[in-house]
């Protein structure tokens, strides 16, 4: 068995910087999609949002074996759920585990939390949003309370017919 490079713990305020750029990078994979390759230029969270969210302790980061940040899940307790903001790992350490490992952390915090669900937003139709939180026992939801973040979605010039909300209940 290959020995993982890479570890998950609580982001430190002092992650911020490397979390943009994780963000940044990972996002860059959206050029392959005409109709989407403009998020690729899109900015990171809010430096003042992310901390927000590291103080409260959702956000979590893989980091390599020099304590590097190299993907990071960030959410929020709304409610009786653990509503996932962001997850991007860096490109070069894509397709090891590291986002579903994160997603993995963040349902034991849920639980740990006595939450009911994890929820999220993505894109319906691309293989590493929608179908990906599939495989890992996510369901499309149309509840209110996810109406109004597939809204902010929409305000922030998501295209709404191809964004979708998410569930996983716990």
């Amino acid at each position: 068995m290959k020995e993982r490079l890479w570890t998950i713990r609580h982001a430190q305020p002092s992650d911020i910087d490397a979390l943009g750029g994780i963000e940044v990078a990972a996002a860059q994979v959206f050029q392959s999609l005409e109709t989407l390759s403009w998020l690729a230029q899109g900015e990171p969270m809010p430096r003042d949002r992310q901390r927000q969210l590291i103080e409260a302790e959702t956000v979590f980061v893989a980091t390599d074996t020099h304590d590097q940040p190299v993907g990071f899940l960030s959410a929020e307790v709304i409610d009786d759920r653990l509503h996932i903001v962001e997850v991007s790992v860096l490109p070069e350490w894509q397709r090891m585990g590291i986002g579903r490992a994160l997603i993995d952390v963040a349902r034991e915090e849920a639980i740990r939390l006595h939450l009911h669900a994890l929820t999220l937003t993505t894109f319906r139709h691309v293989a590493w949003n929608a179908p990906f939180y599939a495989e890992l026992g996510f369901e499309e939801a149309h509840d209110a309370a996810l109406q109004q973040h597939l809204e902010a979605d929409a305000q922030n010039g998501l295209p709404v017919k191809e964004r979708c909300a998410m569930a996983m209940v716990l």
